[in-house]
């Protein structure tokens, strides 16, 4: 009998090390809606889709967001559009 002996491995599992990529951490802001409407904007650095129920509704969006959605105005031939006349729709709520 031979000292050293000889093994067979059946359903060897191999597992391969891969580095994921880290999460950007996004800061967020709060906005509430001021108009009685329900509505649903998309943020134009994020791409998110944002829902506001009504008047006084307040929604976390990222802060890239912002400066965008509190262009937006309500009113004459731009509703909701980005023109200096008209009513603001929403407002930044501080922390």
């Amino acid at each position: 009998m031979s000292k050293h002996s000889s093994y067979s491995v059946k359903n060897a599992v191999y597992v391969e090390e891969v580095t994921a990529p880290l999460m950007e951490r996004v800061e967020s802001a709060k906005l509430v809606l001021l108009i009685d409407a329900k509505i649903r904007v998309q943020g134009s650095v994020s791409g998110k889709s944002y829902v506001f129920s009504g008047a006084g509704s307040i929604v976390d969006v990222d802060k890239r967001d912002v400066n965008d959605l509190l262009q937006k105005r309500q009113g004459g031939r731009q509703c909701c559009g980005s023109g200096e006349f008209g009513n603001q729709v929403f407002e930044f709520l501080e922390k």
